[in-house]
Order: structure tokens, then sequence, then C-alpha cells
């Protein structure tokens, strides 16, 4: 398996957790349990290590995927805190969108 493949997979596999964490879940509920919220930066975590490690190659194939995943306020590894509202965007707006993305980049040689 290429390193592309598997980081592709690594990735996926984090949104398909964080996905079901917050399944049925709303904004509300999500801000007042901190657990929750601790698993779902975990993951957000895992999906940040994956993505960056991926191939400029790779990354080209397409511009719109939020490849550093760059979101306002701090980010999971900083261990500083993250705007509640931020993060539930992110899950909610962007993740779903970028699970949709990443199935279509081929790792594929050319």
């Amino acid at each position: 398996m290429t390193d592309d493949r598997r980081h592709l997979q690594e990735a996926r596999k984090a949104i398909a957790e964080i996905e079901q964490l917050t399944k049925g879940i709303t904004l509300m509920q999500f801000e007042d349990q901190d657990m929750l919220q601790a698993a779902v930066k975990r993951q957000i975590g895992k999906l940040q290590r994956a993505l960056s490690e991926t191939s400029p190659r790779l990354r080209a194939q397409d511009s719109t995927i939020n490849w550093e995943l760059r979101m306002p306020g701090s980010l999971p590894s900083t261990g500083v805190a993250i705007d509640t509202g931020s993060l539930w965007h992110l899950v909610r707006e962007e993740l779903p969108a970028m699970r949709e993305r990443l199935a279509q980049v081929s790792t594929q040689p050319d």
C-alpha cells in the first residue's frame, strides 16, 4: 500500500469516527459533553496528521480540500481550547464535504 493510500484511509477513518460520535447530537448536547468534545478533537488530530503527510502530488489533485485542516481558533494539536462553535461547524459542514472530495482523489500513478 502506498503512503498516500494509507494516509487517505486514515483520514477517511477519522472522519467516519467523528460522524459516528456526533450522529444524532445537537450543538447544545455537544457543548454540554466534554468527553465527546475530547473524543472529536482526538479524531481531528488524527485527521490532521493523516492529511499533513500526504504528498504534494496527491494534494494537487484537489486544491479545495483543506489539506492543512486550518480552522478558526486553535488546532487540537496545540493543546489550546478550540471555540466549540467553530469545532461544530467543522464537524457538521466541512468534514462531510471533505469526505466526499477525498473519495474522488486517486492514489493511482498517472
